[in-house]
Formats: structure tokens, C-alpha cells, sequence
């Protein structure tokens, strides 16, 4: 078998209760955690400089009269206005819809827009209690009026506009300063607590107090080797555990992934390659050091109590920052270890645009003509699945227009079943020998 590596995606880890990539957008930039902002504000009591920042501010990234907000909202109505598929919109939907004509310019938005945009914020901007509405069973009552909307939101500049903050607090301004370090802490918890406090039975949504995360952030390194020991290999249900007993020729030579987790690690390949393309749980920055530190691995860079420290993760946000070495070596890796591979098998990730530097490594693998990429899309139906539309969809993701480049891409369905998927993908990559 010819040497392959995996790329896997938050849809690989759907199996331990993470959330998808889309989930993950709803539960860090369209959720304001309060309860997360109280455990911060005494966190952060013994962490502040004069030199930095002297306070602690719970600033969510948007407020009721946002104008970045606003656009986002603007953007999502003109691409369904693009579309003219109006037909499954709510009438709240349509409301908006209609107040937002395709060609027109956002400076030249009616005042009446502003008024709906405010009622959209107060409606799918959720707060972390649990909703006291209830439906005919008894459950919370969480439903959207506004979801066909949300599906059409980008959310261009929405973090990637205030990265220039870490650099000086005070003088690029605070509110924008602590809007972005919560909203990486909100990422990192979106992760962390569904394994420190998983849900319980029948349990639909899992309310996290201001008491569990301070837990957490008072023992950061107990609770990080937890969920780095939360991989069970006895578990053979996840996509991982599928290439646990592959047998010696046909194991990945490496592995490539965009989640924070460690779990990739329970797949033991020989030469130890694996890259963390979007950062790791256990990675913090120390922005008036200029240092990031792996708290798991304290042997170069150490994390005294009073260092202001925040979660080194790249999250949703279609320009990433470059700032450290660690980072930098990272990609140095990935672009070494794609280099010594024929093939490349994609799992759980689905080329978005938030990921263009990604697109581009990939585009940049797929330029030796002797490489291929074999794309795994989820779909619960096989009807739903189209193998030319996938192929079709990875070209265009990567900027691939010429025949012979599409000839390098195969695509396998994924039914959701880990077990069926290894033997698409062993089979598929014994066909290319």
C-alpha cells in the first residue's frame, strides 16, 4: 500500500460528544456565557500588570445594537435574497428578508432594519441557562426562528478585527480586548466541559455553573490530562478506533488534524507525525512574555499563578494570527510530512472557508500531479451522496480548475458508521497501488 495520511476534522470526535464544526460556531460566537464570565473575573483576580491589563470586563462579542452584527445579519439575507429560495423562511425571516434587497449597499440600510436586527439578537443569541419555555413533552423549548437565516451567516472580521488588541490592551482598547480573550476561553470550554461534565441520561442540554468552571480553571492541569485520558481503546465505535489493529502496511504514516484534543495520539503510527493545524487544549499564551506554553509539558516554558495567561487555540475566524514559533512549526511539520506521502484521506472536515490557509496546503499537496486526495463527506442517505458533486466541491474549495487535478481527487460516502468507513478508505487506497 502506498504511504497515506489522515486529516481529520471536528466531525471525527462527534462520537465523545464534542460538537461539529457548525456546532461549535453556535456555542462559541452566538453564545454569551455568563456564568463562564464570573469564573473568569475571579480567575484573572491575581493575574492582572499594570503594564497589561488591570481589570477583568465580561464583554460578549456583540451587543443588542451591534454594527458587526448587523452586517452579518445583512449578508445572510442577501445571500437568500441571491437564491430566491424564500419558500421554507419563517415569516420572521421573510421580515428581514425583504428589507435586505441583493445589489443594495449596507450604508444604505433602512432604519426599520435595525429594529429587526435587535429582535434577531434577543432571539438566537443564547444565553447558557436553559429556557423556562418547555414544548408538549416537557423539554426545553430552544427553537430558532430565525435558523434558515443563521445557516446563510458568515462571520467575516468578527474576531480577526480585534487580534491586533493582544499586542496593547490599553492602547487598542479593552472592551475589544476582553471580548476576544472570552471568546477563546468560550472555545475552549465548548471542548473541555462535555468531557469533565458530560450530560446525563436524557438529559438534552447540560447547564455548566460559574462553580464547575472555576473547577476547572483552578485545577487546569488535572482537568486537561483528564480529557487527554478520556480516549478509551477499548472504545471501537469512533474513527479513531478503527485504525487501532490495522496491520503494519497499512497504517497511516501520519496524521494531520484541526482539533484541539490529543485524541488522534490513541492511533499509534511508528514516526510520531502528528500536526496540530489549529492549536492544542493544553496550549496557552502568554501575551506580555511572547511566549505560549504547553501546560501538559512544562519542561521548555513554565506558567507561574500570576501570568496572564488565555487559550492558544485558531477557532472560526477566516484570518489566523501568526505569532509563535510553536505554531510556525506546526505547519513547518504538515507541509514535511504531505511531502512524504502519496495520499491524503480527509475525515470529519469540510474544507470551509474559515480554513483557507489549510485550502491552500492542501492546493499546495495536490501541485505533484503523482499526489491524490480521497475526500470522506458525510451524508446519512446514500442517495444524498453524489461521488462527481464531492469531487466537484473539493475543486472548488481548493482553487483546482484543470481536469487533471480533479482526476487526483476520489470521494467515498460516509454513512456515519466508522467501521463501513475503514473499509471504503482501506479499500479505495488499496485500488491506487
Amino acid at each position: 500500500m502506498k504511504k497515506y495520511g489522515i486529516f481529520f476534522g471536528a466531525g471525527a470526535e462527534m462520537f465523545y460528544g464534542l460538537p461539529t464544526g457548525a456546532e461549535y460556531v453556535v456555542d462559541t460566537i452566538l453564545t454569551k456565557k455568563d456564568n463562564l464570565y464570573d469564573a473568569l473575573k475571579i480567575f484573572y483576580e491575581n493575574r492582572m500588570t499594570s503594564d497589561y491589563v488591570n481589570k477583568y470586563r465580561a464583554d460578549f462579542l456583540f451587543r443588542e445594537n451591534s454594527i458587526a452584527f448587523q452586517e452579518i445579519i445583512w449578508r445572510a439575507a442577501q445571500k437568500i435574497n441571491g437564491t430566491r429560495s424564500t419558500s421554507k423562511l419563517s415569516q420572521d425571516e421573510k421580515n428581514i428578508v425583504k428589507l435586505c434587497p441583493k445589489d443594495a449597499d449596507f450604508s444604505n440600510r433602512r432604519p426599520d432594519f435595525s429594529t429587526q436586527c435587535k429582535e434577531v439578537f434577543n432571539k438566537i443569541i443564547k444565553c447558557e441557562k436553559v429556557s423556562n419555555e418547555t414544548d408538549a413533552n416537557g423539554n426545553a423549548n430552544n427553537m430558532n426562528p430565525y435558523e434558515n437565516l443563521c445557516n446563510h451567516f458568515s462571520y467575516y472580521g468578527t474576531v480577526e478585527k480585534d487580534f491586533a488588541t493582544i499586542l496593547d490592551p490599553k492602547d487598542a482598547g479593552v472592551v475589544k480586548f476582553w471580548r476576544l480573550i472570552n471568546y477563546f476561553w468560550s472555545a475552549f470550554f465548548s471542548i473541555v466541559m462535555p468531557i469533565i461534565y458530560p450530560k446525563k441520561e436524557n438529559e438534552s442540554i447540560r447547564e455548566y455553573t460559574k462553580e464547575m468552571y472555576i473547577d476547572v480553571l483552578d485545577d487546569l492541569k488535572g482537568c486537561l490530562n483528564r480529557v487527554q485520558n478520556y480516549v478509551n481503546t477499548s472504545e471501537m465505535g469512533s474513527y479513531y478506533s478503527q485504525f487501532f489493529d490495522l496491520q503494519e502496511n497499512q497504517k497511516p504514516e501520519c496524521i494531520l488534524t484541526t482539533n484541539y484534543t490529543s485524541f488522534v495520539e490513541s492511533i499509534e503510527i511508528s514516526s510520531n507525525k502528528y500536526a496540530y493545524l489549529a492549536g492544542k487544549l493544553s496550549w496557552f499564551e502568554i501575551p506580555n512574555k511572547l511566549k505560549i506554553c504547553d501546560i501538559l509539558d512544562e519542561s521548555n516554558c513554565q506558567i507561574e499563578e500570576t501570568d496572564f495567561i488565555f487559550p492558544f487555540i485558531m477557532t472560526q475566524a477566516p484570518i489566523k494570527p501568526i505569532i509563535n514559533p510553536i505554531q510556525i512549526e506546526e505547519y513547518a511539520n504538515a507541509m514535511k510530512y504531505l511531502s512524504e506521502i502519496e495520499t491524503l484521506v480527509i475525515v470529519g472536515y469540510s474544507l470551509g472557508r474559515n480554513d483557507e490557509h489549510i485550502n491552500s496546503l492542501l492546493n499546495w499537496f495536490l501541485k505533484d500531479n503523482e499526489k491524490k486526495i480521497i475526500y470522506c463527506e458525510y451524508h446519512d442517505k446514500q442517495m444524498e451522496f453524489d461521488a462527481q458533486s464531492s469531487i466537484e466541491y473539493v475543486s472548488e474549495q481548493l482553487r483546482i480548475k484543470d481536469a487533471k487535478s480533479n482526476s487526483q481527487i476520489e470521494a467515498i460516502w460516509n454513512d456515519g458508521d466508522p467501521a463501513n468507513l475503514r473499509k471504503k478508505i482501506i479499500r479505495e487506497l488499496s485500488q491506487l497501488d
